[in-house]
């Protein structure tokens, strides 16, 4: 009912958020009245070292006369680079229909990237198969059903 009666009267855009800032208050007061917390909620943001793994660059090219041949020359070599993980990040984008008979329906494309920042200092958006962490982070915990299997 409350939200019928502002919908109408303030409009969609100030009642979403509206409730917004009151779900925002109910988490900082539930923080603040929390005992086990003791008033307190600390959220810490971990660095995880990894290596990103750049493939090699090549460009395609024909020789003068050759028409028929193409051939193709390393640019860039591939290379390991240390980094930092800092948190994935993902982006969406839409696409209209194409307007020709037969063309693709129009949707939207997503992808996951990974922000990593290198030794310079430098952020860079890397593809998630490009990184290997190097902490071993597996190694604090158990797969007990990979015990069981490998004891009996």
């Amino acid at each position: 009912m409350f939200k019928e009666y502002h919908r109408k009267k303030i409009g969609e855009t100030k009642v979403k958020y509206f409730f917004f800032f009151l779900r925002y208050q109910a988490i900082q007061i539930r923080g603040r009245n929390m005992s086990t917390l003791d008033g307190k909620i600390t959220i810490e943001k971990e660095l995880r070292p990894c290596i990103v793994h750049i493939p090699e660059k090549r460009k395609n090219y024909r020789k003068k006369g050759d028409n028929l041949n193409v051939y193709d020359k390393v640019i860039e070599p591939e290379k390991n680079i240390k980094a930092l993980f800092h948190c994935w990040n993902f982006r969406s984008e839409l696409y209209s229909a194409s307007p020709m008979v037969g063309g693709h329906p129009g949707g939207q494309v997503s992808d996951t990237f990974a922000l990593v920042e290198y030794e310079d200092g430098t952020i860079h958006e890397v593809e998630p198969t490009q990184i290997r962490f190097v902490d071993n982070a597996m190694s604090e915990y158990a797969f007990p059903e990979m015990e069981e299997k490998s004891n009996g």
